[in-house]
């Protein structure tokens, strides 16, 4: 009896064995598919260089000497700001008084982007209170501040974040600057490196304690919106009417509580095509899920994300590769909450776990691959005098693709562009950001985690102009350059965005680097002036001044100026008479 009993026993006790051998290996697979049980960071700030401790602001990653690889500019309250030049190598040189970024005023915010087309990113920092700075990319490693001739100095201001946004869809990047306690400014660019006031005429010159502010297309309708937070009052969401105007919707959104706002990041967090909002704020941060009815629905409390300590910057990014958003939180007083997104729309705090034990006063906070590894690194602004903080991503098993793109039509740096990635069952979207978070800006580049496909299925970039380029079965692990593409003729009478622009020719290839060709046709007999001038409006080239017939012709410019000589890089403009300019970007 007891052999038998041992013996039936034992094959129970076996299968009994091989059943939770099996189940602990699916589970296994199912926790290293998900990213996290090989996901973690390594302190590598020594990696700065760090001469003396800072107090420091806001932050923002920018590759500015066009190299390959991200820079990084912080702002310091009361010191002079710096600029760490990538060595490529994991170390980093501050070369802010070569480069002539190192202002030592009150700064606050800064943000990277090309608002001037010339395929070279630029830099405005705000200061509170002013002067602010715009600091012009010379394109030989240094900047010259312009903020005076451009028309954005406001020396009178309080300013506090800051965030570049093409709000009227022209090409041209506008600039949006809090001011505390005083109205806050928006800059229209007229494309000339000068600058226009519009606040009063657009709607948005809220005065209140302006902290953080970020643009995005909440409503997806190709024209872009702007939130506002504000510290001890109602924070701001300006709906873009389409017309150069905003309207106050904040209270018909549900995004309208009191508190003591500071920073805000919007992303798409739950993979339903929208974009939702987080705020960073005094006491308990808020998660706003988008209805995509015009109204959002605070998800904090389900999501656990509400934290409880003072919160200032906030940056949305997928560390794991996961193909979900993550969510890192910068706290004034305390350590900071870093946030594994479960995708169910719940998080889990795994701030230890993670490696990161930043106790410092947090205030900026961003994320950037500047190791170009293929995984989101981390760097956290410190404030009263304390050093700053650089974690390295270790990386994991799952894939990943970074895209880098170019507007032609649209501002150069794409900020605005709107990019969704599909992968099997998977649908992300992300957005440029012009700024966000506390003052700051997460990278320019936009990174796709693709878990364990090894090929994304489509790729699709909608511009702010309105024209959209689609990729098939792009492979994983790879950086690539995304350019905006123009469409025929006969789609440009068609596309009612392009006829507003006056746009009745093709010019192709753009960007060019040898020769491109400007293709247009007429209806009726007509003269024809067909010019190329610079940046500032000088005339380059003419290609063509004489009376043509009906139909349809091309003329090439080979990239020479009127004495036959190459034109440097950069970017141009076709002048039709009684058009509006085309913009064309000449590459080396």
């Amino acid at each position: 009896m007891i052999m038998k009993s041992e013996s039936k026993g034992g094959d129970v006790t076996e299968i009994k064995w091989l059943t939770f051998l099996f189940i602990f290996w699916i589970v296994y697979i199912l926790f290293v598919t998900n990213g996290f049980a090989q996901t973690t960071f390594m302190d590598v700030s020594d990696s700065l260089n760090q001469r003396y401790q800072r107090c420091s602001v806001g932050t923002a990653w920018g590759d500015y000497d066009n190299d390959g690889d991200l820079d990084l500019y912080v702002v310091n309250l009361g010191q002079s700001n710096v600029l760490y030049q990538n060595n490529g190598n994991g170390s980093f040189n501050d070369v802010a008084n070569i480069a002539g970024v190192d202002d030592s005023g009150d700064g606050v915010g800064c943000a990277w982007a090309d608002f001037d087309n010339d395929g070279y990113i630029d830099i405005f920092v705000s200061n509170r209170p002013g002067q602010n700075r715009l600091y012009l990319n010379n394109r030989d490693g240094t900047f010259t501040d312009i903020a005076s001739s451009a028309g954005v100095s406001d020396p009178s201001g309080n300013g506090e974040g800051v965030a570049w946004v093409d709000y009227n869809n022209d090409g041209f990047l506008d600039l949006y600057v809090l001011n505390y306690l005083q109205p806050n400014r928006l800059f229209t660019n007229n494309g000339d490196r000068t600058f226009n006031d519009v606040t009063d005429s657009a709607g948005v010159g809220h005065t209140g304690r302006g902290e953080g502010v970020a643009c995005a297309d909440f409503d997806n309708d190709n024209d872009y919106d702007i939130f506002v937070a504000n510290y001890s009052g109602y924070n701001v969401l300006y709906l873009n009417t389409g017309d150069g105007t905003f309207v106050n919707v904040t209270s018909s959104a549900g995004v309208g509580d009191f508190s003591n706002s500071f920073g805000v990041d919007w992303a798409d967090y739950d993979n339903d095509g929208d974009l939702d909002l987080y705020v960073a704020q005094n006491g308990s941060n808020s998660l706003y899920a988008n209805q995509f009815d015009g109204t959002f629905e605070n998800m904090t409390s389900i999501a656990g994300v509400g934290g409880s300590s003072w919160s200032l910057g906030a940056a949305w990014g997928d560390y794991d590769n996961d193909g979900w958003l993550d969510l890192y939180v910068a706290n004034h007083l305390g350590e900071d909450n870093f946030y594994l997104n479960n995708r169910n729309g719940t998080f889990t705090e795994v701030t230890s776990q993670a490696g990161i034990t930043n106790l410092s006063n947090a205030r900026g906070c961003i994320w950037g691959d500047y190791d170009n590894d293929g995984d989101l690194d981390l760097f956290i602004a410190n404030h009263d005098y304390q050093f700053n903080k650089l974690y390295r991503n270790e990386g994991c098993a799952n894939h990943w693709l970074i895209i880098k793109t170019v507007g032609t039509i649209s501002n150069y740096s794409g900020i605005g562009a709107r990019l969704e990635a599909r992968v099997q069952n998977t649908r992300m979207i992300r957005e440029i950001s012009g700024g966000s978070g506390f003052a700051s800006q997460n990278s320019l580049p936009v990174e796709f985690g693709l878990g364990l496909s090894i090929i994304l299925d489509t790729l699709i970039v909608k511009w702010p102009s309105g024209l959209s380029d689609t990729l098939f079965s792009v492979e994983a692990d790879t950086i690539i350059v995304v350019t905006e593409e123009i469409t025929g003729i006969e789609d440009m009478y068609q596309n009612p965005i392009l006829q507003k622009a006056g746009l009745i020719y093709k010019i192709s290839p753009n960007p060019f680097s040898k020769k491109t060709t400007v293709s247009y046709k007429l209806s009726v007999i007509s003269k024809v002036s067909l010019k190329v001038y610079d940046l500032a409006g000088r005339l380059v080239r003419t290609l063509l001044d004489e009376e043509v017939k009906a139909g349809n012709y091309t003329v090439d410019w080979d990239g020479m100026d009127m004495s036959s000589k190459e034109v440097q890089s950069g970017v141009y403009f076709l002048k039709a008479e009684g058009f509006k300019p085309v913009k064309i970007v000449k590459l080396r």
